[in-house]
């Protein structure tokens, strides 16, 4: 049950998030600036559904054996925001070109 909670919190936050986002470029604000600052946060999103500031207390020697074991990989619904927050980071870079 805790997981879909956190599951539900996390999707909450990425589409308060976007909707927020989409307010302040309606409003005038830089596209590239705002693309970047909703990626920045559904990567710590991702990693907060995925559990990965729990890394944080281990040693690097400790971390390497749990990826060499594949225990780091994110969960589905965290990968599906990590992916999304990665083409937000490629529109953010477009957007600051054009």
């Amino acid at each position: 049950m805790e997981s879909v909670t956190r599951e539900r919190i996390a999707f909450g936050i990425c589409l308060v998030s976007a909707i927020v986002g989409a307010v302040f470029i309606a409003r005038g604000h830089g596209p590239a600036s705002v693309l970047m600052y909703i990626a920045w946060l559904w990567v710590l999103t991702a990693d907060w559904l995925g559990r990965r500031p729990s890394l944080l207390k281990v040693t690097p020697p400790q971390i390497y054996k749990a990826a060499k074991r594949g225990n780091l990989k994110l969960p589905a619904p965290a990968r599906f925001i990590n992916h999304g927050s990665m083409l937000l980071f490629l529109a953010a870079i477009v957007a600051l070109f054009f």
